[in-house]
């Protein structure tokens, strides 16, 4: 999932659009919350019902509804995503999806809209920028082993780093599943460990330091190049936050990148500034999963603004944004040991 939060954060006037995979099977069998977007000074909560309708509500601090809106339903044969738009002023609140008007309190809309699946379009060749990823971490291994050791040091071999490696995938496993029983707090482990598996470490973090050893790669898995841009009558959101990648194919993520190129793309943007899932990534870890630091990054608590439906309830985005980082270095760690208990002894 994709999101966007407001160019305004308040109940005046805003703007949330997001990718979104549909529940399936649709209709749902109950109301379930998409997502939920916390405001200056109030929230905008946008859910889908047992009728396939989605309804999106503005709300004031006192909890006040201010606007309701519920579209026409919508009409889908096969698991589908939509580009899915919020907008909303003092006295107008409309839900676009895709293109189309579905929801407003101010316009006509059709008795029922009917999503298909685009699937056409090129994907961008990450090939021969993935093959120089791999030969850029098999050179700085390599480049490694002239440097000078720090003293009362020693330098560690391949096993004690395929070791380290199954250590750190044994305690992403037990604080997911924590994570997923409602304890939200050990997001803040997960987070340092993330941040040293896949984001900092010399010479290359522990992923790519064990991929580095046996020449392996690290194939994740995201979206086409071409996105869809926002309508131009909506205003631009000045905060972006995106994810963009799963550890295997899937609906809408089916484009091979490798780990370290989908690293430098864009996470997204917190007011003027702007910054890759690398520093995203270390940016959490570092204020979260080292120390308590007074001067938290604008991302942290931007992410923790922005709250998105699941099957347990609603989840802080940083949340989900760390166990989704931490599910990429936990399945890539496993394939690497995998093919390391396939190499010749």
């Amino acid at each position: 999932m994709q999101m966007n939060l407001p160019k305004l954060a308040t109940t005046a006037e805003g703007t949330v659009a997001g990718v979104r995979r549909l529940p399936w099977p649709w209709p749902t069998k109950h109301a379930t919350s998409m997502y939920s977007a916390q405001l200056d000074n109030g929230r905008i909560d946008v859910d889908c019902d047992q009728h396939g309708r989605i309804t999106a509500q503005l709300t004031s601090e006192s909890d006040e509804v201010l606007l309701t809106v519920t579209s026409c339903p919508l009409v889908l044969s096969e698991p589908s995503a939509i580009a899915l738009f919020v907008f909303w002023n003092t006295a107008k609140l409309e839900i676009i999806v895709n293109d189309e008007l579905v929801g407003s309190n101010k316009s006509p809309i059709p008795n029922e809209y009917h999503v298909e699946m685009n699937r056409t379009g090129e994907h961008y060749d990450f090939s021969a920028e993935n093959e120089s990823a791999i030969k850029a971490r098999h050179d700085r291994l390599a480049g490694h082993g002239g440097t000078p050791l720090k003293g009362g040091r020693q330098r560690s071999n391949k096993d004690a780093v395929f070791d380290a490696l199954r250590d750190e995938i044994v305690q992403i496993d037990g604080l997911i599943q924590l994570i997923g029983n409602g304890g939200f707090q050990h997001a803040i482990g997960l987070s340092g460990i993330t941040r040293k598996m896949i984001a900092t470490g010399v010479p290359l973090p522990l992923v790519q330091l064990s991929a580095a050893f046996i020449g392996a790669p690290l194939t994740i898995y995201t979206h086409a190049a071409r996105r869809r841009v926002l309508p131009s009558e909506l205003p631009t959101p000045s905060t972006h936050l995106v994810f963009g990648a799963r550890p295997t194919p899937e609906l809408l993520y089916e484009n091979p990148v490798d780990l370290d190129i989908w690293l430098e793309t864009p996470a997204g943007q917190v007011g003027g500034e702007y910054f890759t899932h690398r520093q995203l990534i270390k940016k959490i870890g570092d204020t979260l999963g080292a120390h308590f630091d007074l001067d938290v990054h604008p991302s942290v608590p931007a992410l923790r603004g922005l709250r998105s439906g699941t099957a347990s309830g609603n989840v802080d985005f940083l949340i989900q944004y760390v166990c989704q980082a931490a599910e990429l270095a936990r399945h890539l760690g496993l394939e690497i040991l995998t093919r390391s208990s396939d190499e010749p002894k």
